[in-house]
């Protein structure tokens, strides 16, 4: 269960790291109430999750 909330909880925080690129992110609330269970789950999806960009087709 905590592992598909730290899923879905990191798909929404992706983009907006890829857009405003924060030096520190800062998570607060139920999360940090969950402790480390749900901690560790967003650090495993925060690292696994790709990191790059796919390009917009252009058309010729």
């Amino acid at each position: 269960m905590l592992d598909t909330i730290a899923a879905r909880f990191v798909q929404g925080l992706a983009p907006l790291i890829l857009i405003i690129d924060p030096d520190l992110i800062v998570i607060g609330g139920g999360a940090v109430r969950a402790g480390p269970p749900l901690l560790d789950a967003l650090q495993r999806h925060l690292t696994a999750a790709r990191w790059t960009t796919q390009p917009w087709p252009c058309p010729p």
